[in-house]
């Protein structure tokens, strides 16, 4: 009998694996350092490297999304791509914008395809982009709709076995399976054209709402979830909310920064995100995506490092620390205040239009 495909071994390839025992010895030292660092300062620390990101106007150009041809392409009017880093689509119409950007991973370049949820308008430019790009792993941070309004289309049929048809495509969901905090499907897409067909696996997470942000055993989970399927897998990996750029941006700056652990032992949070910034513009857009970065650091170091029972419970002092802050006062920003927020920097988004 043969297996499921999601219930088929894979090689465990997991984020809380430490590359050395120098890693991870350098890695306890870092985290040590980074809880006493915090303990002694305060949340003010965090809270003031978040607000020293985002003063800084990132430097590249933003034409291609604000050419008006392709005004109508971008989910929200400031939130468009930089021409260095974009992703080019090859397209019948001889068009190739898309809004979404190459970002680099922990010494791995491309890994990330960081976009917007789909508009129905653009779903065809998306699955040209999966197949263009060779993408198996497509993660989706938002729901269709929250608080009754639309965040993303529904561009994949979410009942196994039905199909869904696009110009040029033909997509069929082969297997659904359910999980806690988030659903998994294997799709089969097919070239009309010529008959090949390409297997990508859709991982929605379910536990980011918009005006929240997530709790980090179940992202850590989830990481690990998505890491080990894509065990060996060379393509990059579609990740997308809605606007793509709070919570898409949040989830790239926390799997580099797990990954920067377990390879060298280290970790810089600001420079993780600074990165991600120069090649999409303006990602973690609140203080309370950037504490959940931290938080969800703390969260793995907690359970896969030998800390020492003193680090040990201030870490999970800093973590409980952090989950009442957010959940009493520093929620995330809806996207739509996400967008009000850039509109407050329109001065450097404007900067860089006329760069």
């Amino acid at each position: 009998m043969v297996k499921p495909y999601f219930e088929k071994e894979k090689q465990p390839h997991k984020v809380s694996a430490i590359q050395t025992d120098e890693s991870k010895r350098k890695a306890e030292a870092a985290i040590s350092q980074l809880v006493q660092g915090i303990m002694a300062e305060g949340w003010r620390c965090i809270k003031r490297e978040y607000k020293e990101l985002q003063a800084v106007i990132p430097e590249g150009t933003l034409v291609e999304g604000n050419a008006p041809k392709n005004l109508e392409k971008n989910r929200y009017r400031r939130v468009v791509c930089y021409d260095h880093s974009r992703v080019q689509i090859e397209s019948e119409r001889g068009e190739s914008y898309i809004n979404a950007n190459y970002v680099d991973g922990y010494n791995q370049p491309k890994a990330y395809i960081v976009t917007q949820g789909p508009l129905a308008r653009t779903a065809l430019d998306f699955w040209q982009m999966i197949w263009q790009q060779r993408v198996e792993h497509v993660v989706m941070l938002t729901k269709t709709v929250e608080g009754r309004v639309s965040k993303c289309c529904q561009y994949w049929a979410p009942k196994e076995g039905a199909v869904m048809i696009k110009p040029g495509f033909q997509l069929k969901t082969l297997q659904v399976r359910a999980c806690k905090s988030f659903t998994q499907s294997l799709l089969e897409l097919t070239n009309v054209a010529t008959g090949e067909q390409q297997l990508v696996t859709h991982w929605h997470y379910l536990e980011w709402p918009d005006q929240g942000v997530t709790d980090s055993a179940a992202i850590l989970e989830f990481i690990e979830a998505v890491n080990e399927a894509r065990n060996g897998c060379t393509a990059p990996i579609i990740i997308h909310c809605s606007a793509g750029v709070g919570r898409a941006g949040t989830l790239v700056a926390i799997m580099n920064c797990l990954e920067e652990l377990r390879q060298q032992g280290t970790v810089n949070v600001a420079a993780n995100v600074r990165r991600i910034r120069q090649q999409r513009a303006y990602c973690i857009t609140t203080v309370g995506q950037f504490e959940t970065i931290y938080r969800t650091i703390f969260e793995w170091a907690g359970r896969h490092l030998n800390l020492g029972p003193e680090t040990l419970a201030e870490v999970q002092s800093l973590c409980e620390a952090i989950r009442g802050k957010i959940s009493h006062g520093t929620k995330g920003a809806t996207t739509k205040k996400a967008v009000r927020h850039l509109g407050k920097a329109a001065g450097s988004l404007e900067h860089i239009r006329e760069a």
